[in-house]
């Protein structure tokens, strides 16, 4: 299993040490939980904890999915490098949303990680059709919520039978 801090404060909770992982059993479980509210206290005086998040642990290559909402342009679609290395590696593909499954598939393709999703030196590619479906769903629910000003998936692991969003923000507004 997964722990994470939830609060506004900690956005980027792998920064701050609010993440822990390869929990296997009760005891780790509870040692972990009062580490993490003990750590959030100790790092946020007066900040408000809403809880610690505990998720299955998941396996595969991270990106990021997401959207903005430009003035002239509408919801503005994106995908990419995710997890940790996101801002280093800065390998994203943008479209504007609503996007078609072989627009989700070729904005996957325009990514410098691509072949490592396809599967690179022995290592089996990733499910692209989940990945793609998730962009088409991502774009519809821009389309279909315009009070969404932002929203970032990070990370969403890939592997070959299937992909899953372990860590999101969103940001509402009001509709321009």
């Amino acid at each position: 299993m997964v722990l994470k801090i939830v609060s506004p404060a900690w956005v980027h909770k792998s920064d701050w040490g609010g993440v822990r992982l390869n929990v296997t059993s009760e005891d780790e479980l509870r040692q972990a939980h009062g580490y993490l509210a003990a750590q959030f206290h100790r790092r946020t005086p007066g900040g408000r904890l809403q809880g610690i998040l505990v998720q299955k642990q998941v396996q595969g290559v991270e990106l990021l999915m997401g959207l903005k909402r430009d003035p002239q342009f509408g919801p503005v679609l994106v995908a990419g490098a995710g997890g940790i290395y996101t801002e280093v590696l800065r390998d994203v593909a943008r479209a504007l949303a609503p996007v078609t499954p072989d627009q989700a598939a070729k904005m996957l393709q325009a990514l410098k990680i691509f072949p490592i999703l396809q599967g690179f030196r022995g290592q089996a590619g990733v499910d692209l059709p989940a990945l793609a479906a998730a962009l088409v769903n991502l774009s519809r629910l821009a389309v279909d919520y315009p009070e969404i000003r932002e929203l970032d998936l990070n990370p969403v692991v890939a592997a070959p039978q299937g992909c899953w969003c372990v860590d999101g923000r969103i940001v509402l507004g009001e509709v321009i």
